[in-house]
């Protein structure tokens, strides 16, 4: 729905249809469940730690629901704090991953807006600058600290 009508549905034709021809392959060399998402970027990032290649973001995303899933368990046993799960959160979807061909920042933005008021007794991080948020979303040591400031403001 964020990225809804944000580029022309037919941009990337050619890229996606060698991306699903390279996901069937690995599928059947790896059993793995490849796939392709037509919402997901078809070129190469470098914003995290880590390469994700446009062929691996589903299975990316698989991996990150189901650790988002614990961590919002976690979460409610107190067990980790607000600041860790959206600096967690955030920094997965708008550095690490970065699936979307667009709008991977407001998606990040809603998902710790929900996470926010998802949990009870949790409160709504304020932000500043978004040159502050995007210096401290560099590496999740730095993006946790970013988040605990945001939640003492």
């Amino acid at each position: 729905t964020m990225s809804r009508d944000l580029h022309d549905p037919n941009a990337y034709q050619k890229e996606y249809a060698q991306l699903s021809i390279e996901a069937e392959r690995l599928q059947q060399e790896t059993g793995l469940p490849y796939r392709v998402n037509r919402r997901y970027r078809t070129w190469e990032v470098k914003y995290g730690e880590i390469d994700i290649a446009p062929v691996e973001l589903e299975l990316a995303m698989d991996r990150f629901y189901e650790e988002l899933a614990i961590k919002i368990k976690l979460a409610e046993a107190e067990k980790i704090s607000q600041a860790e799960l959206l600096a967690y959160t955030d920094y997965m979807i708008d550095t690490e991953i970065h699936p979307w061909s667009d709008g991977c920042g407001r998606t990040a933005t809603a998902t710790v807006m929900w996470l926010s008021i998802l949990i009870p007794g949790y409160e709504l991080p304020i932000y500043k600058s978004r040159d502050e948020h995007y210096l401290a979303i560099r590496n999740l040591g730095s993006h946790i600290q970013y988040y605990q400031r945001c939640l003492c403001r």
